[in-house]
């Protein structure tokens, strides 16, 4: 999402949309994903979880 009113927001910014949903290979534990369809870390992890979305938006356009 950008918003051009917002210094640091426009089309340029990074983002990462986040989802949560059943992951086959955890025995369907929710697990929270990427945009992309990347496993980031199981729900109950979210200190990692916030670790992996801040490194992908550090680095804007690396997968």
């Amino acid at each position: 999402m950008t918003s051009p009113q917002v210094e640091g927001c426009g089309a340029e910014a990074a983002g990462v949309v986040v989802t949560c949903r059943p992951r086959p290979e955890d025995g369907n534990a929710p697990w929270f994903y990427t945009n992309w369809q990347g496993p980031i870390a199981p729900i109950d992890n979210v200190t990692d979880a916030v670790v992996a979305i801040r490194g992908y938006l550090a680095r804007p356009g690396e997968t």
